[in-house]
């Protein structure tokens, strides 16, 4: 049975609440105390500068709370400071119940299948996915633990926008548009649908380039409902906004499951790119923008998965013959013969064996 609350309370989190103006929750003031409580459950190798083990060593001795992300009927984000020199981390803190903790690591597996699968670049997926890290314990709740990147989701982006007044230059809405489409093409490539695409879990990350110019990048986050393609879920998860009209259809009928595919992801992407084209400036201009979708998910794919190139197999040398003295009856024996014997015999006369003469082993 669920006992998971469908709204987030205090009480629901009584050992991460702050304490006070000191801005320290309770649970790190018990580790203080001398008494670790976050033990390491798994983690991807390769995405942060440091093992698993390390991670737990830090949160451990030092975690200061920084920001409050958000909260959902699952479970909340924190955004927190660990060890001496305070490297952000971003904290998923799931309710412990069944539902929680199979939702919790069946996330992480998804992390992990795209991110530890063989042959891949971990540094090229991060273009386009902001991967989980290790999933730890503690008492009875599980975290899930993402490095932190700076920036802001789209809903939020929207909504500042069309709030304030302001437009983005159409070069910029393809840009967006194009990277969100890119995304999505690579994680079906992967065999897995992500089937709770909205503005609020994808990320534009921000990025400082060398000519000190703030550079932004679409990511997808909070795998939370992906799966396989054509594995079946339960109908009804997600936003309802963006449900295709086969999820629909699939409720109304209440059926027992749904299996969901790539059209759930590409109808939410439809309806975002129209929520981004309220906010774009002379968005209904007749001016041609080149589709290089196919060739920046083809490129993307390359950097992903590099072709393997079969080793080239060195040359086949030819056996150099050993010298073998002719039969007797060969045409060559008068005179290969006679040389081939004379070597064994030293000059015609075979050496008579005495005590002093050892036969050779070889």
């Amino acid at each position: 049975m669920n006992i998971c609350p469908t709204e987030p309370t205090e009480d629901m989190y009584s050992d991460l609440s702050y304490a006070g103006n000191r801005h320290v929750p309770k649970r790190v003031n018990k580790q203080l105390g001398g008494n670790p409580i976050y033990t390491l459950v798994d983690y991807i190798p390769g995405i942060m500068p440091f093992s698993g083990e390390e991670l737990i060593a830090m949160m451990n001795t030092t975690m200061i709370p920084i920001n409050l992300l958000g909260t959902g009927g699952q479970g909340r984000v924190d955004l927190m400071a660990i060890g001496a020199t305070r490297i952000p981390i971003v904290m998923k803190t799931m309710r412990f119940c069944l539902e929680s903790r199979e939702i919790a690591m069946r996330e992480y597996n998804i992390h992990k299948a795209i991110f530890g699968r063989p042959g891949v670049v971990i540094s090229e997926l991060m273009n386009h996915f902001i991967p989980a890290f290790a999933v730890v314990s503690s008492g009875m709740n599980i975290h899930i633990i993402f490095p932190y990147n700076m920036g802001i989701d789209l809903y939020n982006f929207i909504d500042f926008a069309g709030k304030g007044g302001i437009k983005i230059p159409l070069k910029q809405y393809r840009q967006i548009i194009d990277e969100i489409e890119v995304n999505l093409r690579i994680l079906h490539a992967f065999g897995i649908v992500h089937f709770d695409i909205k503005p609020e879990n994808i990320y534009l990350v921000q990025t400082v380039r060398p000519d000190g110019l703030i550079e932004q990048k679409a990511k997808l986050i909070d795998f939370g409902l992906a799966r396989g393609i054509g594995i079946p879920s339960k109908p009804g998860l997600g936003t309802a906004r963006y449900h295709s009209p086969e999820h629909h259809a699939a409720i109304v009928r209440r059926q027992l499951v749904y299996h969901p595919t790539a059209v759930n992801d590409f109808h939410a992407f439809g309806i975002i790119e129209a929520l981004l084209h309220t906010v774009t400036r002379d968005a209904n201009t007749n001016e041609e923008v080149p589709d290089t979708v196919d060739e920046q998910f083809t490129a993307a794919m390359q950097r992903i998965i590099p072709p393997v190139v079969a080793p080239v197999p060195p040359p086949v040398m030819a056996p150099v013959p050993r010298p073998v003295a002719p039969a007797p009856n060969h045409p060559a024996w008068g005179y290969f013969g006679r040389e081939f014997t004379a070597a064994k015999t030293q000059g015609g006369r075979r050496r008579k064996r005495t005590n002093r003469t050892r036969r050779s082993r070889y």
